[in-house]
């Protein structure tokens, strides 16, 4: 591999490492912050939370900072439902 190659190889993956952890931060931030809407909007949060994602290092940066430095943690799936017995 050549040095330009390695250089772009760190850069897509810097960029995929801050889209997975935006898109995690984001998607837990609407879930978990309007319980009561969360089931309704799902499909939305989940888009939003997409479009965060694609915005890279620049994404990740805005999903900390406006969600209280990831206060509600991560969330990559819709949570499970409880089993009533």
């Amino acid at each position: 591999m050549t040095h330009p190659q390695i250089i772009l190889l760190a850069v897509a993956l810097v960029w995929v490492i801050c889209g997975v952890l935006a898109y995690g931060i984001t998607l837990a931030h609407l879930q978990r912050s309007f319980p009561d809407q969360a089931s309704a909007n799902y499909r939305e949060d989940c888009v939003l939370a997409l479009l965060v994602a694609l915005l890279g290092p620049w994404g990740c940066a805005a999903a900390i900072f406006t969600t209280g430095f990831g206060a509600r943690g991560l969330m990559f799936r819709r949570p499970r439902k409880a089993v009533q017995s």
